[in-house]
């Protein structure tokens, strides 16, 4: 019988010692990207230029990097590892989760954090870290939050007009009793978000700001704990004259895009670049691609590249898209497929396969907002599909 249990235990420790050498292998293949095939490069140099701008415009404000959403496709731990190591002052970092805080944490990264999305009270209550402040703005919430033993530290969103998440202004009153009452509930920041802060003149952010400013107020002069007071995100910066506010948050900014082109001087921090795995004929008269969307008038030299929309290269972009091989344009042609695309190497010389495209990012015809602009969609969503398993580097 000992003998039994003993072998039952040794197959048990061997098949855990399988399962951890598992996980990691698993882990490193996914830090291997496609065995090269395929780079996201992160600029260091256009982030810090970007940082600096966003200050210029704000100079009384502390910048807070958003770093919800994979860093908005950058790669959270490379945004963070800079951040830690360019030693930037910045009042917190905000990110959209716990999960992504945890993540953080476990990382070793131990700046102040603020949860914006939202984080159930059973959560807050066996939360393990210091320094993070959950985002408060329903009331349900916040009753959880009161019916805690523990203190905790919160920043209240209020409603400026967005009408979305936060306390509504003529409910301001009840609220501040409330938290008042209720003196574990550490309130250290307040704060709101602009809908339309890239559209120059808006009516909605004027009244956003009227509104904010007013409510502001109240809460600075009723809460001595209070650190900090935020309404903008990254197009806000240029409002700072006409918001009250001790800190703005550095979200699509910080990264180099601008929707509108109002911040004009931000620099694109990324770009992503994969070799050509092949090269062949297409004759005329022939089609390409699924469904053949392609139809060749003269014999053309086609490329195979490895992305798809699967790597962030939109569907939209079939038979528009553009990528830039050895320093020459190359059309997508035909539909965009899972995992890759055929682009037209026909007057791209001294090609060879193996060669790197530049497919994404940058300036010029590969930039962001130019496909975000032939997509018919915004920079956000073509920058968080690009999956986190591709391998980020910062240059």
């Amino acid at each position: 019988m000992l003998g039994k249990i003993l072998v039952n235990r040794i197959e048990l420790i061997r098949f855990s010692g399988k399962r951890i050498w598992s996980l990691i292998k698993i882990k490193v293949l996914r830090q291997c990207s496609q065995d090269g095939l395929v780079k996201i490069e992160i600029s260091s140099e256009a982030l810090k230029a970007n940082f600096k701008e966003l200050q210029r415009l704000a100079p009384e404000w502390g910048v807070a990097p958003v770093l919800k959403s994979n860093a908005y496709g950058h790669g959270l731990f490379i945004i963070a590892n800079w951040l830690t190591r360019e030693k930037l002052i910045t009042p917190f970092w905000c990110v959209d989760s716990y999960f992504e805080a945890e993540k953080l944490r476990l990382h070793g990264f131990n700046e102040r954090l603020l949860i914006l999305g939202a984080t159930f009270g059973n959560k807050i209550k066996h939360n393990q870290w210091d320094k993070i402040d959950y985002s408060v703005g329903e009331w349900e919430l916040l009753k959880e939050i009161g019916d805690l033993e523990t203190e905790v530290s919160v920043q209240i969103k209020l409603d400026s007009g967005m009408n979305r998440q936060g306390f509504r202004a003529e409910i301001i009153e009840e609220l501040i009793k409330y938290l008042l009452d209720h003196p574990k509930i550490q309130v250290v920041g307040v704060f709101s978000h602009l809908a339309e802060s890239e559209i120059v003149n808006s009516d909605l952010t004027c009244m956003q700001i009227k509104t904010w400013n007013r409510l502001v107020v109240q809460f600075r002069e009723t809460f001595k704990t209070l650190k900090y007071w935020h309404l903008a995100n990254s197009h806000g910066f240029i409002l700072a004259d006409k918001i009250v506010a001790n800190v703005g948050r550095a979200g699509i900014g910080l990264y180099g895009y601008s929707e509108d082109n109002n911040l004009v001087n931000l620099k694109p921090a990324l770009k992503m670049f994969a070799k050509i795995v092949g090269i062949k004929p297409l004759l005329a008269g022939e089609k390409l691609g699924y469904g053949g969307s392609f139809s060749a008038l003269t014999d053309r030299r086609v490329g195979l590249i490895p992305v798809g929309y699967y790597e962030g290269i939109d569907k939209r972009l079939s038979n528009q898209g553009v990528v830039i091989v050895n320093g020459t344009r190359a059309l997508i042609l035909g539909r965009v497929s899972m995992n890759m695309i055929s682009v037209d190497l026909t007057d791209v010389e001294g090609v060879k396969v193996g060669d790197l495209a530049l497919v994404l990012g940058g300036v010029g015809e590969t930039a962001v907002i130019k496909m975000a602009h032939e997509c018919q969609t915004i920079p956000y969503e073509i920058l968080v599909h690009l999956p986190s398993h591709l391998r980020r580097q910062l240059v």
